[in-house]
């Protein structure tokens, strides 16, 4: 009876089964007899059940020996070779690597080992083997693994020559780095230097620049009431011409009057005239009339040279008046002048006064973005820090590396 062999790692002790002949326990003693006469190259015959699994092992040389000594043949060569198999024999698992069995064997678990052992997979037989087959495949297996034991050796020798290198370079790298680092770090310091600096400018700035506001908007302030003075004044001036043209018009209408009194002057005196021509004829008794009609032409001489006085001085008044007059629409004129120019003069300084605001808000951003900055390099010298505590840490582990690479 015979069961097919699995294919197994070189590794496991199923690759040291030897596939045998394997015998059922009803089989007799004859059968074994014939079996190790026919085959010589047998020395190992397994007895399993009908399922495979194996209930002992029969070994030649002790097979025969007992066969050989007196009436052993004539006793057992008819009976079960169950009476003649070793019940209890080494059944070791295929997929047990050679190294543990060895192992065990020197560690004095495993006993016997002279007489063969049964490998068997899952339960079922696989084959037998024997000393020599484990001597055989230890010594195949131990030099394999000289073989990949001395390539990895050289493999390990390279890899640590690369080690080697690469950590010579991670050395000046990280040398480097923390040159680096430090030129960085002073430059972070001399620019916190610079923002301090910038930041105090800004300061002084941001308050000069919030008193030149609060100046300009007080000066606007008198601008526009300068502004309103200058109108209400524009608006007495056109008052006062109004009255100087209501003046003019009396004195031109005081004229016509004086024209009219002239009339009567004249008339009076063409009357006195009249009179003492009337007086004359009367002779005696005219003479008292004719002095009345003297003084009446006297007194009209007196009145006209006054008309012609005060008509002068009317005159001179209306001339005067007319100066004024002149003078005080051109003053009028130049306060409208003023007065657009204030207004252009104020509204540049709304327009000063809002890119004032304008700056000052900038001004004010800038100051946010250089406390951003200050923030950004305060995160930066902290960076630049623990970037070079962990070159601190990996100028160690590179020392260390390079010390237990020389010691390999």
């Amino acid at each position: 009876m015979s069961f097919p062999r699995r294919d197994v790692p070189k590794a496991l002790m199923g690759s040291i089964a030897r596939t045998g002949i394997t015998l059922l326990p009803s089989e007799c003693g004859a059968a074994v007899m014939d079996l190790f006469r026919e085959e010589e190259t047998v020395n190992l015959v397994c007895v399993v059940d009908h399922d495979g699994s194996p209930l002992g092992l029969i070994d030649r040389q002790h097979f025969l020996s007992l066969m050989s000594s007196p009436f052993s043949y004539a006793l057992y060569h008819r009976r079960p070779i169950t009476l003649l198999m070793d019940e209890n024999p080494i059944i070791v698992d295929a997929r047990m690597p050679i190294p543990v069995f060895t192992q065990k064997i020197l560690q004095g678990v495993i006993h016997n080992i002279h007489n063969g052992f049964v490998v068997v997979d899952r339960g079922v037989y696989v084959g037998t083997a024997t000393p020599f087959d484990l001597f055989q495949a230890s010594y195949l297996h131990s030099a394999r693994i000289s073989v990949v034991l001395e390539e990895k050796t050289q493999t390990l020798s390279d890899i640590f020559e690369d080690i080697s290198n690469t950590t010579k370079s991670i050395n000046t790298g990280a040398r480097s780095l923390q040159d680096e680092s430090d030129r960085l770090s002073e430059r972070n310091r001399i620019q916190n230097r610079n923002l301090e600096k910038s930041d105090d400018k800004i300061k002084v700035i941001i308050n000069n620049t919030e008193s030149e506001c609060a100046k300009i908007a007080k000066s606007h302030g008198y601008i526009k009431a300068a502004t309103k003075d200058i109108e209400n004044s524009c608006v007495k001036i056109n008052d006062t011409i109004e009255d100087f043209k209501d003046i003019s018009k009396i004195s031109s209408d005081i004229g016509g009057i004086l024209d009219i009194m002239s009339d009567i002057s004249f008339q009076i005196n063409i009357l006195g005239i009249n009179a003492s021509i009337e007086a004359a004829h009367a002779g005696v008794y005219g003479a008292g009339f004719s002095v009345v009609a003297q003084e009446v032409r006297n007194l009209a001489d007196v009145t006209s040279s006054s008309l012609e006085t005060i008509r002068s001085l009317i005159g001179d008044s209306k001339t005067t008046i007319g100066n004024c007059l002149e003078t005080m629409n051109k003053n009028s004129d130049a306060l409208l002048e003023i007065t657009k120019k204030v207004d252009n003069i104020s509204l540049l300084f709304e327009e000063f006064e809002a890119f004032a605001q304008n700056q000052k808000n900038d001004i004010l951003s800038l100051n946010a973005i250089m406390d951003d900055v200050r923030c950004s390099t305060h995160n930066n010298n902290e960076t630049v820090g623990r970037a070079n505590d962990i070159c601190g840490v990996l100028f160690s582990n590179v020392s260390d590396l390079a010390r237990l690479t020389q010691q390999i």
